[in-house]
C-alpha cells in the first residue's frame, strides 16, 4: 500500500507498508514460507507526466518463517531484518 505525500509538478514523496510472503521450494530443509511486514519512504520524479522515475528506501523484519532455516549441521531460527533500495521507472495510467 502506497501513500502519496504531497503533490508537486515533478516530485511527489510518498510512504510506503505491506506485508510480503516469500515461498521456498528449491531446497530440501529450507524454509517453505516466510512473512516479513515492510516499511518505507521514497520520493517519485515526473521525467514528462505520466512517466516518471522513483527511488525507495525500505526496511523489512521478517516476522514468521514456517521452520528454522538449516545449514549443515546448525538450525537458524532468527528474526532478520533487511534494508533494501529499490530504483524503478513507470507510467502512470489513471488519472
Amino acid at each position: 500500500m502506497r501513500l502519496l505525500l504531497l503533490s508537486y509538478p515533478r516530485l511527489t514523496p510518498f510512504v510506503t507498508a505491506g506485508v510480503a510472503v516469500s515461498f521456498n521450494n528449491g531446497m530440501e530443509g529450507a524454509d517453505r514460507a516466510a512473512v516479513s511486514l515492510t516499511g518505507g519512504v521514497g520520493l517519485r520524479w515526473y521525467i514528462i507526466p505520466p512517466i516518471f522515475v522513483q527511488a525507495e528506501l525500505l526496511v523489512a523484519w521478517v516476522a514468521k518463517q514456517a521452520r528454522p532455516v538449516i545449514q549443515g549441521d546448525d538450525a537458524l531460527d532468527e528474526r532478520a531484518f533487511a534494508v533494501p533500495v529499490l530504483l524503478s521507472a513507470g507510467l502512470e495510467l489513471w488519472p
